[in-house]
């Protein structure tokens, strides 16, 4: 069975975050994102408890990101994962 993207990222990052706690309080927990990896980050934030959420060069919206520097790329299909970070 294939699973989606979007599915796959959030339980990855879920799955590290149990294993951080195996090795620190959540109140020493830091989860960090970078670009792509920022709404995965903000989206775990969202979901469980941490010191911080750091995120480095986030963007607003997955899909305004790729409309705006590929906009040919929505005409050939569509984005089955958004990764928010508003």
């Amino acid at each position: 069975m294939v699973r989606r993207p979007k599915r796959t990222m959030y339980e990855d990052a879920l799955a590290m975050y149990h294993h951080a706690l195996e090795y620190y309080d959540t109140d020493e927990v830091f989860i960090y994102g970078r670009s792509i990896g920022s709404g995965v980050a903000s989206a775990l934030a969202g979901r469980v408890e941490a010191k911080e959420l750091l995120l480095e060069t986030p963007y607003y919206s997955l899909p305004d990101v790729v409309k705006e520097k590929y906009p040919l790329v929505l005409l050939v299909f569509r984005l089955g994962f958004h990764l928010p970070n508003h």
